[in-house]
């Protein structure tokens, strides 16, 4: 959400989010206490975090064609955007860092005929209504019967692998369970152009609804049922880097502050 005051946005941030988010599955998976505390503590938003934001915003206004007549720099170029007090100026390079996420997607589109759902979220009810998501673009293919790609949008520059990604693999089984059948193929994309060097920017995974769903029901609702106990346990590890409940942790403060 979005308020505009002259050339400044301030970019509102939903305030409910999943208690297993997809992308902090590798912490609550690994210390399933972290998941009700961080529904509990909200952690501080980072400069490269508030860029990511932006960066997202200028995707989906450039997907959803929801500005007409002007391009994306007259809209957004040099603009302020203020995300949790952290002030961001809208700089070409974000724009471009856009792009190729807007280019990608509409290259897909076309390629597999298909239908592009932008920021979609995704449930597991059959699973856990403790875990569901929103997916950045998700294309329903006609040409490529039973195909459905997501398509993830990352726009730091550590690289992220998309195989075997937790993440894209739970934004697979809410696509699978609404949209697709036994037979689906799902394609797990990550665009990544902000990747140092001469990495790939843009990598692709493909999978089947059955590994898929027999990976749901075995690690993914294990690691949700863990989280939901009565007394979930806690455990340190590097994990705990993007803990908003560490500060507060005898576990991380017993692993990590000892002399």
């Amino acid at each position: 959400m979005e308020l505009i005051q002259a050339n400044r946005i301030y970019v509102i941030m939903p305030s409910k989010h999943a208690m297993c988010s997809p992308s902090a599955f590798n912490r609550w998976a690994n210390c399933p206490a972290s998941a009700k505390q961080n529904q509990i503590f909200r952690g501080e938003s980072s400069y490269a975090a508030v860029e990511g934001t932006v960066c997202h915003e200028i995707a989906e206004m450039g997907l959803k064609e929801l500005v007409q007549g002007v391009s994306l720099e007259d809209y957004w170029l040099g603009r302020d955007i203020e995300v949790d007090n952290i002030n961001v100026k809208v700089t070409q390079t974000l724009i471009d860092t856009a792009k190729v996420h807007i280019e990608y997607c509409r290259e897909r589109e076309r390629e597999l005929e298909g239908r592009l759902l932008i920021e979609e979220q995704v449930e597991m009810n059959e699973i856990s209504d403790a875990v569901w998501g929103t997916s950045d673009t998700l294309i329903l293919s006609k040409k490529e019967f039973n195909t459905i790609e997501i398509v993830d949008f990352k726009a730091g520059k550590w690289p992220v692998k998309v195989d075997n990604n937790p993440q894209l693999k739970i934004y697979g089984l809410g696509a699978l369970s609404r949209y697709g059948n036994e037979n689906t193929k799902i394609i797990m994309t990550i665009v990544q152009p902000r990747t140092p060097g001469k990495k790939p920017k843009i990598n692709s995974a493909e999978t089947t609804a059955e590994a898929l769903v027999d990976w749901g029901y075995s690690t993914l609702k294990d690691a949700v049922e863990r989280c939901l106990e009565d007394k979930p346990v806690y455990k340190a590890g590097d994990w705990c880097r993007f803990c908003a409940y560490k500060e507060h942790c005898d576990e991380f403060n017993n692993t990590f502050t000892k002399e």
